[in-house]
């Protein structure tokens, strides 16, 4: 068990300091620490906390307050939605985190602009 705990720690440490690079483009002042907070500790925090399957409306309970913080942050003009494959194969499959999705926006969820469309923009763009 100590042996996942570091290894889930590491990986989380891993993801830290980028996702806090990119949560932080293009935003300024207080909004720009808030972001760069919440970014950091999910990042960090969430190999350590996935450690076993959620039941998915479990798992969508657990991520509602992230997502609906996100989305009124950037809204769905900039906000996408990716897989952490293979780190959260074993805690939710990609289906069950777009239908978290589908559950904690109603109306608000673009599932094209969020699953497709603003990441081709942003790594085409």
């Amino acid at each position: 068990m100590l042996a996942l705990l570091l290894l889930a720690a590491a990986l989380g440490l891993d993801n830290l300091a980028a996702s806090i690079g990119i949560g932080v483009g293009g935003v300024r002042g207080a909004t720009r620490v808030r972001v760069a907070v919440v970014f950091g500790l999910f990042e960090a925090g969430m190999p350590v906390l996935g450690l076993g399957p959620l039941p998915r409306e479990q798992f969508r309970d657990t991520i509602a307050p992230l997502v609906t913080h996100l989305d009124q942050a950037f809204g769905p003009q900039r906000t996408f939605w990716a897989s952490n494959y293979p780190i959260d194969k074993p805690n939710v499959s990609l289906p069950d985190s777009i239908w978290a999705l589908r559950e904690i926006l109603g109306d608000r969820f673009d599932e094209d602009r969020m699953l497709r469309g603003n990441a081709r923009r942003v790594y085409r763009g």
